[in-house]
Parts: C-alpha cells; structure tokens; sequence
C-alpha cells in the first residue's frame, strides 16, 4: 500500500510567531516585513505555514523558516 502524504496540522489559536526577518511575497504571498506577529493556522511538511497577519487580518502561505514562536 503506498503512504499518504502528511496530514496537515491544526495548531491551536494561541501559536502566535513573529517574522524574523523580511519576507518579499509574490502574486501567491503576501510581503511583511521583521517583527509582524501572526497566528498560525496550518502547518503543511513542505515546510510553508498558512498564517493571519494579526495587525491586517490578511491570511497567507509563509515559509516557516521565517517564524520564530512568540514568547
């Protein structure tokens, strides 16, 4: 029988992260910049997250190896 692929994680609503560094988004993601706090929603093992920006409210697809978790 062949493997499925990961499930993807649903993290619970206090995962806050900050950007810990400047991210230059394209047509599919959204820029930000160091310091932005987001709430994760998903986890994929691709490695990106899918976050709310909380200060905007805008939801995007970011590579996880710019978050660091809030303290």
């Amino acid at each position: 029988m062949d493997k499925l692929p990961p499930l993807l994680m649903e993290p619970s609503k206090d995962e806050l992260y900050l950007a810990v560094a400047d991210f230059e988004g394209d047509d599919q993601t959204s820029s930000f910049k160091v310091g932005t706090v987001f709430e994760v929603m998903e986890k994929n093992s691709s490695g990106w997250w899918f976050c709310k920006n909380v200060g905007q409210e805008v939801e995007t697809w970011i590579p996880s190896n710019y978050l660091s978790k809030k303290p």
